[in-house]
């Protein structure tokens, strides 16, 4: 969730969200490929990356507010 959330902000730039999670960009470019192997979403659709934005920050503000309960680990 944090990748896909750190790619949209940085407009999906994926060096820069790699510099913001600290990560190398190897592994962003990974991560981002397997995200769209699992989510399907069209990223050059506007609208598509709006909504998954807006969801992700809904769900970030949910769990801050323990509205839905985590699983523990």
């Amino acid at each position: 969730m944090e990748t896909l959330l750190q790619y949209l902000l940085n407009d999906r730039n994926a060096v820069k969200a790699a510099k913001a999670l600290y990560i190398h960009r190897n592994t962003m470019n990974y991560r981002l490929e397997r995200l769209r192997e699992l989510l399907c979403y069209d990223e050059e659709d506007s609208g598509s990356r709006l909504f998954v934005l807006i969801s992700i920050l809904l769900l970030r503000q949910q769990m801050e507010e323990k509205i839905i309960p985590t699983v523990p680990s």
